[in-house]
């Protein structure tokens, strides 16, 4: 019998797309901690064609599933020694394209190794709540094939605590510091353009584009972001994670950032808040609309 604990995730990244890079070191490696029921869901899907016909009195007849998708996510945890492996894979551009990866995953029946995979959507994000930091990733990928992957020792995983929200205490800036937030996430969204040529699979994964978002749940004490919301006047807008003794990462969204939206929860009996929503924008003069720091 399968048991849904018996599982494991290990991504590697390629040096050419679509191949699995066999003489990768260990910078190039990381194994997730798969965190929750149903947390790695990629999978290869075949493109069902279902055709109808006359003979068949317009009932299902035939059914053609040659060409196959490889897409899903992964749920795991925002681990300082992880951090830069994350953003790098959801962010970092080289020759104006992403990184793409190997996923081998065990999913306590077998192995299934996915090949050329990028990140479509990276978010972060923390809750006084829940108090740790989650990533989830939704991933696109080229193909399928079979692998071996052993059960990992635990010295491959991370050792320290996943960052905390707490851990931003005066460290995310909305046009100055922020305070009295009871949650924070960035969301990176990038744009992929699969081209379907004559191949099973796809051929090529490109990078188009990418939306760089921010959401923070603010107490309700100042009318400066509704007014912001009003004006549309760009803001300057970072966040920060700072491990005592440790990694801070920083993700720093430069000076072109815009309230898109401001949700307002006005309880008769409890504190009120508002929803932040925040669009960054290309910076001109920095040449991007995200950079991170992981130090």
């Amino acid at each position: 019998m399968g048991w849904g604990a018996q599982q494991w995730v290990r991504c590697t990244k390629e040096a050419t797309y679509g191949t699995f890079n066999a003489s990768a070191t260990t910078p190039d490696i990381a194994w997730f901690r798969i965190v929750g029921d149903d947390a790695m869901t990629v999978r290869a899907v075949p493109q069902r064609q279902v055709i109808r016909s006359a003979d068949g009195g317009n009932r299902r007849r035939q059914v053609v599933a040659n060409r196959k998708v490889v897409s899903g996510g992964l749920a795991t945890l925002f681990y300082p020694s992880q951090a830069s492996y994350l953003l790098a894979a959801a962010t970092t551009l080289t020759s104006n394209d992403l990184n793409s990866y190997t996923l081998d995953y065990f999913d306590s029946t077998q192995v299934q190794r996915f090949l050329g995979c990028k990140v479509q959507r990276l978010a972060v994000a923390g809750t006084a709540q829940q108090d740790y930091l989650t990533a989830a990733l939704q991933w696109v990928g080229q193909s399928k094939s079979t692998a071996t992957l052993a059960q990992p020792a635990d010295s491959v995983f991370p050792t320290e605590n996943p960052y905390a929200h707490y851990e931003s205490k005066g460290l995310l800036s909305i046009g100055g510091t922020a305070t009295k937030y009871s949650s924070l996430s960035v969301t990176v969204s990038n744009t992929l353009a699969p081209t379907w040529d004559e191949d099973q699979w796809i051929t090529a994964l490109y990078y188009a584009g990418r939306d760089v978002d921010a959401s923070v749940r603010l107490q309700y004490v100042s009318a400066t972001l509704r007014g912001n919301l009003e004006t549309q006047a760009p803001l300057t807008v970072s966040a920060a994670w700072a491990r005592s003794g440790g990694l801070t990462t920083t993700i720093d969204l430069k000076t072109k950032n815009y309230v898109a939206s401001v949700d307002d929860n006005l309880p008769l009996g409890d504190a009120t808040y508002q929803t932040i929503g925040i669009q960054a924008f290309y910076d001109s003069s920095a040449s991007t609309d995200l950079a991170f720091t992981v130090a």
